[in-house]
């Protein structure tokens, strides 16, 4: 490849982030947010940040273009019933977007059981591109 092209992982959702939330952690009235700050370079390709409960993304910051940055907001409540949760967020990037809120989703994931929360991040395809995840907040907030 050379210089400024270095042979990796591109493409790939990368774990920055893992652990273990205990079952009923989050209460059935209660709920989850999370913030990505992020940083990318090389070329245009779109870079993400992905926040998982279990198997389920419910937070997605992505960065379309090259040299920008991201600080994205995410979460989701559950709303009595412990296997749904309702998720909302919102991308505050000073960098690409401001202020652009993304539709209701509904996840059907069960809180009562113990559930790995990761963080990921993953550049596009090319040998350039490169993303690093500046800060990672989680929050538990209560019900």
């Amino acid at each position: 490849t050379g210089p400024g092209a270095f042979t990796q992982t591109a493409g790939v959702d990368l774990t920055c982030v893992s652990f273990t939330l205990p079952g009923n952690a989050v209460s059935r009235f209660g709920g989850m947010q999370s913030r990505l700050c992020m940083t990318a370079g090389g070329a245009g390709g779109t870079k993400t940040g992905k926040v998982f409960f279990g198997a389920s993304p419910f937070h997605v910051t992505t960065i379309p273009s090259a040299n920008n940055f991201a600080n994205g907001l995410g979460g989701f409540a559950v709303d009595g019933n412990p296997t749904v949760l309702k998720v909302t967020h919102a991308e505050q990037s000073t960098g690409h977007t401001n202020g652009v809120t993304y539709a209701q989703l509904i996840l059907t994931n069960d809180i009562t059981i113990d559930k790995t929360i990761g963080v990921t991040i993953k550049t596009a395809a090319a040998a350039t591109d490169w993303v690093v995840l500046q800060e990672c907040e989680i929050e538990i907030i209560g019900g």
